[in-house]
């Protein structure tokens, strides 16, 4: 199915990638429209999950069963409506920012099918971040090209490639993390024994080996996208090329104009006939004197 829209927010922890719209708060924060993409950018830890059945049940859940049990054991109604109102506000308005601080390895689960792909590691948000600058600079062609590129079909096209490299990125952030850990094994000051030791050798052979492969998947993409503006912008340098010579053979091939008169020659040709004119019937006459 196209990704008719995509979903950008970033702050100074996280970068968040989304097929639905994403609730950003805080001071700071800035949104900007470009292509088919939404990016908001915020300078604090502001980034908050978008709403789930789950999560909406946790919140709403609580203040009934709390307020429930108070009025089954006969607690007065203002205290009944007191306590569910406090549950209801903890689970609205505390739970996002608790489930923030979790360390982000609780955080990254298997990211699956959801609609959305979240980076927590700077190497993976510095190549993202890249991405969307090459991103950028293609959409900026796309106006000069008008009427050979269907915007529609474009749109969907880097959307697709902007998700992909977020999936991308994800499953390589999971895989290093992996490696690092088992690297960190194999160099700690405790003995293992042989056979730990060799699993541990495999294992850490395997996950360089899948690194490597994210890496060069990475790459590729990168240089995909690259040559995608490369291509757009030699393409509009040949176009407006080709109209400046067309403009110049145009302008070449016009015939001159009539040579113009040159009057100042005209002037001292007249001057010096009537001078000479003037000479002739008066020998006396010396203009010098």
């Amino acid at each position: 199915m196209p990704i008719n829209y995509l979903y950008v927010a970033r702050d100074d922890s996280t970068t968040i990638v989304s097929r639905r719209r994403i609730t950003v708060t805080g001071v700071g924060t800035r949104t900007s429209r470009w292509g088919g993409l939404e990016e908001t950018v915020s300078v604090r830890q502001s980034l908050l999950p978008a709403v789930t059945p789950g999560r909406a049940a946790a919140v709403v859940v609580p203040p009934g069963l709390t307020a429930g049990a108070l009025w089954l054991a006969g607690v007065g109604t203002e205290l009944v409506v007191g306590a569910g109102a406090a549950v209801f506000l903890a689970g609205a308005y505390l739970t996002p920012w608790l489930a923030r601080l979790r360390p982000a390895a609780k955080r990254d689960g298997g990211q699956g099918d959801k609609p959305f792909r979240t980076l927590f590691d700077r190497p993976e948000q510095q190549l993202f971040e890249q991405t969307l600058d090459v991103a950028r600079r293609i959409t900026e062609t796309w106006p000069d090209l008008s009427g050979l590129v269907d915007h529609r079909d474009a749109v969907w096209a880097l959307n697709q490639a902007l998700w992909d490299m977020a999936d991308l990125l994800s499953a390589h952030q999971g895989v290093r993390r992996i490696a690092e850990a088992l690297e960190a094994q194999g160099t700690g000051d405790t003995p293992i024994a042989d056979a730990v030791s060799h699993n541990l050798a495999d294992q850490l052979t395997t996950a360089r080996e899948r690194l490597r492969r994210l890496n060069h998947e990475v790459t590729s993409r990168m240089m995909a996208l690259e040559a995608a503006e490369s291509a757009g912008r030699r393409f509009i340098r040949e176009i407006r090329l080709i109209q400046t010579l067309r403009e110049t053979a145009q302008s070449l091939s016009t015939e001159p104009a009539e040579p113009m008169t040159d009057t100042g020659a005209e002037l001292a040709e007249q001057t010096t006939a009537v001078i000479d004119a003037y000479r002739e019937l008066s020998p006396d006459f010396n203009p010098r004197q």
